[in-house]
């Protein structure tokens, strides 16, 4: 079993490689938010914080008991996963930390999705229409205790370092990077009424896409791992919030995200959980 400080390591390569297929089909495909306005609806970032819960494993599994994912935040009735093989579950029944899911069959929007980037040649970078992203963190908190020595630092937690990360790899790519270092702790139920505040001033900058970069806390080790070309990796799971106005649209990005990003390498995105 290889330490879990290689897979911290890992999981911030697999952070920029995704922002970086983020950025570079930005402009052939729907950005995150758009059109981007400083004017935000008051439920645009809403989530609830109760949905995070560090060391707290739900799990979701199909009606013959199969496991489907299982992550550290709450799962409600009307939850929805779609697998990065294009299979999608609507959460049916919550029993404490025990969820059922519906196999609703395949996606056929991602399936399109699919078939179209296995199609098309995909560029290193687009120099015709540069773009920007911007990030931030919500639970600027969020930490990694084998690089930390701790789950959480208020204020400069080890999330930021995530964060840096994918800003210089996207910098040297020639990309345009705002990175908010905003803190907005403490972590209760006004953290993302908090970290819209900055998300608001990040959408002046008039971004492709906006990512707000958080650490899971499925305390298993393993079950993020995957080998890809022989190569040890920690799998990205995408959510999309359903309080959002504008979900429908974040829902189809994530899915082209998806599509292509598991199209260059297969696997790296495990899931999208919305």
């Amino acid at each position: 079993m290889k330490n879990q400080k290689y897979r911290l390591i890992i999981i911030t390569g697999l952070l920029v490689f995704c922002a970086f297929l983020i950025l570079n089909f930005s402009t052939a495909l729907a950005p995150v938010l758009s059109p981007l306005s400083s004017n935000l609806p008051s439920g645009l970032l809403n989530l609830s914080e109760a949905c995070h819960i560090d060391g707290e494993v739900y799990e979701v599994k199909d009606a013959e008991g199969n496991l489907v994912t299982k992550m550290s935040r709450r799962v409600s009735v009307g939850d929805e996963i779609l697998t990065g093989n294009g299979k999608h579950y609507k959460v049916t029944r919550v029993n404490g930390k025990n969820a059922i899911a519906d196999f609703k069959g395949l996606d056929n929007d991602f399936i399109a999705w699919q078939v179209y980037f296995a199609n098309q040649a995909i560029p290193v970078t687009n120099q015709e229409s540069p773009n920007k992203i911007a990030i931030y963190h919500t639970h600027s908190e969020e930490s990694y205790i084998p690089s930390d020595g701790t789950e959480s630092i208020p204020g400069e937690g080890g999330i930021f370092k995530v964060g840096n990360v994918l800003r210089e790899k996207l910098e040297a790519q020639g990309v345009e990077v705002v990175h908010a270092q905003s803190a907005h702790e403490p972590r209760d139920s006004n953290s993302y009424n908090r970290s819209r505040r900055t998300a608001t001033e990040l959408l002046r900058e008039n971004p492709a896409a906006l990512i707000d970069v958080h650490r899971d806390g499925v305390p298993d080790p393993d079950f993020y791992s995957k080998e890809i070309d022989g190569e040890g990796v920690t799998q990205i799971r995408l959510v999309v919030g359903r309080q959002n106005p504008k979900q429908a649209a974040n829902e189809e990005f994530a899915k082209q995200i998806m599509a292509v990003v598991n199209e260059n390498t297969p696997g790296l995105v495990k899931e999208i959980f919305y």
